[in-house]
């Protein structure tokens, strides 16, 4: 009776959230026909004030939702709080990727008894552990998500978690290369039974969430985020992918270090691009570039993500003397630093300093000279640091002579 009660509270919780979202939005957004989004074989479908409602008119109904859906942070929730119908048997929920019908998925939610339902993946007959049982309550809600760095699928409470490791043909799944998914439900039971479409990817369905307030999702593979000097690389294809829009719009734009937008290798200013598209760049400075994504689902809701290359300065200042050093010197004789020429690949400040290693083997950090307290041999190095943290070094012998007293 208490999970019941937290998961029935967790998805009110979320139900009002996603409804207060959808006031915000109302003045700049359009009520959405949701219904048009859904093709039922064996079915039919109604706007309920916090769910579509569905009826099965034959014992085997298929539920397709017509727009390609991101497969990163796929969701949905079924049935809401309220108990399940008997009348069902199976709800089966396939995933295929938007441009690879042999790369598909599904997951089987299928009734045990009256009280509890197993959930398998695939064909497999092992059915998946929730909090320490084979089954998950009828009624409790059913949800599922999938987690694309993992290839997982969990619950909203992560009371189970599924590992993707075949597509339903049997060849390996690594993953939904096009980054996009089409959803379909299969639902067994008895003529009459009914069930409701909570949510897909936080997208909640019924009459009090008629307004789109849910943004576009976007999916970047990032590329190398640490490039070489005046390297060549391409910057890869992305994709936006929305609920409730057919056409979503994907835009690119890349600045170099200092803010400027940069120009692609064939002369494309890349400001607001296709984002659906590759372009190669040269990377001439260095320095943070920004890599810039935003897009929109034609009602004036955007999302901006990127990420940043890095031009790393990796070239170490070059010192070289503006007159020779001396190399002999006396006893008590000062040894006066000659002025020093640093050259560096970028223009900038140094810092510089000078360690002595003394023949008793201990080391002193000078400034422009030092007085020698020993006869012998000691070792100096000069050296310098660019902005970039790269250090370059000179090192030369000098001897002193005399004894000591």
């Amino acid at each position: 009776m208490k999970k019941k009660k937290i998961l029935s509270t967790i998805v009110v919780l979320l139900l009002v959230v996603i409804g207060v979202a959808a006031t915000s939005f109302a003045e700049n957004s359009k009520e959405v026909d949701q219904l048009s989004y859904f093709e039922l074989t064996g079915a039919t479908a109604e706007l309920k004030e916090e769910s579509l409602f569905i009826t099965l008119t034959e014992e085997t109904a298929t539920i397709q939702f017509k727009n390609v859906l991101a497969a990163s942070g796929f969701s949905f929730l079924w049935n809401g709080v309220n108990d399940r119908d008997e009348k069902l048997n199976q709800l089966t929920v396939i995933l295929t990727d938007s441009q690879d019908e042999d790369c598909s998925v599904k997951v089987n939610f299928i009734k045990l008894n009256k009280q509890n339902t197993v959930v398998r993946y695939n064909d497999e007959t092992r059915s998946y552990l929730t909090e320490g049982a084979t089954y998950l309550k009828n009624d409790t809600p059913i949800s599922l998500k999938f987690n694309e760095n993992t290839n997982t699928f969990t619950d909203a409470l992560e009371a189970y978690q599924m590992t993707a490791n075949s597509c339903t043909n049997g060849k390996d799944f690594n993953g939904f290369a096009s980054k996009g998914v089409n959803l379909k439900f299969v639902v067994t039971g008895k003529a009459g039974a009914t069930f409701s479409i909570n949510a897909i990817n936080e997208q909640p369905f019924g009459k009090n969430y008629a307004i789109d307030n849910v943004e576009p999702t976007l999916c970047i593979p990032t590329g190398q985020t640490n490039m070489v000097h005046n390297s060549i690389a391409t910057l890869p294809k992305a994709a936006a992918f929305d609920v409730f829009s057919d056409e979503t719009i994907l835009k690119l734009t890349v600045q170099d270090p200092e803010g400027n937008v940069i120009k692609d290798e064939s002369g494309t200013l890349l400001d607001k691009v296709d984002g659906n598209e590759e372009y190669r760049i040269k990377f001439s400075q260095y320095g943070t570039y920004r890599v810039v994504y935003i897009a929109s689902d034609g009602i004036n809701e955007t999302r901006g993500m990127g990420y940043q290359i890095n031009v790393k300065d990796k070239g170490t200042p070059v010192i070289q003397f503006k007159k020779e050093m001396t190399k002999k010197v006396t006893l008590g004789e000062a040894v006066v630093f000659p002025e020093l020429k640093i050259n560096d690949n970028i223009t900038g400040e140094f810092i510089t300093w000078t360690n002595v290693l003394h023949p008793e083997g201990y080391m002193t950090c000078e400034k422009a000279s030092f007085i020698p307290t020993t006869p012998g041999e000691y070792v100096i190095t000069f050296c310098a640091q660019d902005e970039s943290g790269n250090i370059g070094r000179l090192v030369t012998n000098i001897y002193v002579e005399g004894s000591s007293k």
